[in-house]
């Protein structure tokens, strides 16, 4: 498919425009659509807006970064994901078929990018194969429209609240837009997706360079929930000497590379004191003790911190609260937004930030953002200004970013937002997300497994967490690398503590039984489970194709492949789920079928096998067995031979 002249619209005064690549005059606004072709049949665009004039704007209704018709041939359908609500149904699966002149419609829930109803990617193709895959880059609420109409599907996207005039000179942006168009399936125009976005939009230009890949110790959620200050004594969680505990016990398995602390560094802590950047009373030393500390047992310190609220009594809130555009609450909830569109709440959380990272030699920047900023920006809004605040406050958080990488090269960033709300292809570009979703924070391998199967399809890189170290959790887990919620306190922290977090976080019923995840510490078996899973590191650099569908059922087989197909060689990973079948049969896309395949097939207690296989059995069904429950197996595949002899 060859991409249209026109991709992109605006309406200014009640007048529809179309847009294409360049610069476009319209009264006194000037748009310029900069269309990159970085790859065969791979675009991105962004269009820039601004007031070229001394006077005020017309008035602009609609400002849609994509606006362009795909050609399409018989049946042709849409494919995309739900957000994210930290649920086992996270990111499930939704199809469409494109009916004429039917409209999907798409939008993501309370101003967050991939949160609850929508997910910013999606993939169309037709009968024959052809098709496109997309990513929308907004990290606010934004709007698809899909239409189909005779041969062509109408897709229409853009900031869902657009009504504003723009001041003398000033600015603003589109979407971003980034477009694969091919054919061959929707399997293969994913792979080729994927592998284009890793490459051209993604701050890691290659999956084998473990630098940028976290195999973390993060206990927060094992021992933080439910253990407030009592009788004015601190949850021993939350002190100094509780993370000189965990980073040495870390250490111990010498194959974790990051130490990871979460959200209770600071006065009040996660559970009302974000706002202030004081420490809290168990780190009068501040953290550089423990940065240095984990520098010297090979690891990197990741840090923390949420810029975009502000609890009441806190030190930000106290400075701001008199202007309601820079401070902003709403009746009947106890979040308070802290808006980053605002120049001087930008600088504060700007200053504020690079000293905790100066001052304790922070190497990952881990930002979380727990709260759906919709209605609070609509509360500022004029109505000369319908959209605008919202637009400021996504291209603020850009600017925080980018001001961060600038301030720190090479500095890495965690994107979280209540765990995987916020990735679209413009957070993706900046960031890495460690914890895809916040269903890592609860002992569920059965969510993990379904995560990996589905934001695969688009993502070039995401990660998850383990709550143990067996090969099923780890395995349903691990991507490019891990966090982990191991009882690194064992015999340390009060046993108690421990069983009241894991009593909060595994509150829903369908975790109910998850309470045998109450560990004990055994460095020998995580250094052993570690060891198995690093070696899937590079194969995430290749083809990802789910074997099965997602389920959310315990009696389901799940299985997936990761393919290194320059190299003819990959793995295969399959879950028996507690109640699932013993037995599953494995049918590899793509294995040449003229060729000989060495496996080496390891099980649930990490023993391992070797076999020869033909290309063709491996391709038409090859049966293998999994003899716990759960269990699994993670089998890795070469071609050893050019041809089978007649």
């Amino acid at each position: 498919m060859t991409l249209p002249e026109n991709i992109a619209s605006v309406n200014v005064g009640g007048e529809h425009r179309l847009l294409s690549k360049g610069i476009t005059t319209v009264a006194n606004l000037k748009f310029d659509l900069v269309l990159e072709n970085k790859a065969d049949s791979l675009y991105s665009w962004v269009v820039y807006l601004e007031n070229d004039s001394d006077e005020p704007s017309p008035r602009i209704r609609e400002f849609l970064g994509l606006d362009m018709r795909i050609p399409v041939q018989g049946t042709a359908q849409l494919n995309t994901l739900r957000g994210d609500d930290c649920t086992i149904y996270s990111y499930y699966p939704e199809t469409f078929s494109l009916t004429e002149g039917e409209t999907v419609f798409r939008r993501p829930t309370g101003g967050r990018s991939s949160n609850t109803t929508a997910f910013p990617y999606f993939d169309i193709e037709d009968e024959t194969g052809a098709g496109i895959v997309c990513g929308i880059g907004w990290s606010g609420q934004w709007k698809l429209d899909i239409t189909r109409t005779g041969n062509a599907v109408h897709l229409m996207a853009g900031f869902q609240d657009c009504d504003f005039i723009l001041e003398p000179h000033e600015k603003v942006r589109s979407i971003r837009i980034l477009l694969y168009c091919g054919c061959g399936g929707a399997d293969r125009l994913r792979h080729r997706f994927v592998r284009l976005h890793r490459r051209h939009y993604s701050p890691i230009p290659t999956f084998n360079n473990d630098t940028y890949f976290p195999v973390s110790a993060s206990p927060f959620d094992r021992y933080y929930w439910g253990n407030p200050p009592e009788n004015g004594k601190l949850n021993y969680f939350e002190t100094e000497d509780a993370q000189i505990n965990i980073i040495n016990k870390a250490a111990e398995c010498q194959c974790f590379n990051a130490y990871w602390l979460d959200a209770c560094w600071f006065e009040g802590a996660f559970r009302n004191g974000v706002g202030n950047y004081r420490y809290g009373a168990g780190f009068p030393n501040g953290l550089k003790t423990l940065s240095d500390l984990a520098h010297r047992k090979g690891m990197r310190f990741i840090l923390w911190f949420e810029p975009v609220r502000a609890f009441e009594g806190t030190d930000l809130n106290k400075l701001y609260n008199h202007d309601k555009t820079k401070i902003i609450a709403l009746p009947d909830t106890a979040k308070v937004l802290a808006n980053i569109g605002d120049p001087d709440i930008w600088q504060y959380q700007f200053d504020h930030i690079c000293r905790i990272i100066e001052e304790n030699g922070v190497d990952i920047y881990r930002q979380d953002f727990n709260i759906d900023p919709y209605d609070y920006l609509k509360s500022i809004e004029t109505p000369d200004r319908i959209g605008i605040p919202q637009i400021r406050f996504v291209e603020s958080m850009y600017k925080l970013w980018e001001a961060l990488q600038q301030r720190f090269p090479g500095h890495i960033i965690d994107n979280c937002a209540s765990g995987g709300r916020l990735l679209d292809v413009e957070t993706c570009m900046r960031s890495i997300p460690l914890l895809r979703s916040d269903m890592c924070c609860r002992p569920s391998p059965l969510a993990m497994q379904n995560e990996v199967l589905l934001l695969s399809r688009y993502l070039p890189y995401h990660q998850g967490g383990s709550w143990e170290e067996s090969a099923y959790f780890m395995r349903s887990s691990f991507t490019t690398g891990i966090g982990t919620n191991f009882a690194f306190l064992t015999g340390i922290i009060d046993p108690e503590k421990e069983e009241r977090s894991m009593r909060y976080v595994t509150y829903p019923s369908h975790l109910a039984s998850e309470l045998k995840f109450l560990g004990t510490f055994r460095p020998e078996r995580v250094k052993a489970a570690m060891k198995d899973v690093l070696r899937l590191r590079e194969y995430w650099s290749g083809d990802f194709t789910a074997l099965t569908p997602v389920s959310d059922k315990q009696d389901a087989l799940i299985a997936y492949t990761l393919r290194l197909a320059e190299e003819d060689r990959g793995a295969v990973l399959v879950f028996r789920r507690e109640n699932a079948p013993d037995t599953f049969v494995i049918k590899l896309p793509e294995v040449n079928t003229e060729k000989q395949y060495s496996l080496t097939i390891s099980d649930e207690t990490l023993a391992e096998t070797e076999q020869t296989v033909s290309g063709a059995e491996l391709s038409t069904g090859f049966s293998v067995t999994i003899d716990e429950a759960p269990g699994s197996l993670l089998i890795f595949y070469t071609a050893t031979e050019p041809t089978i002899d007649a």
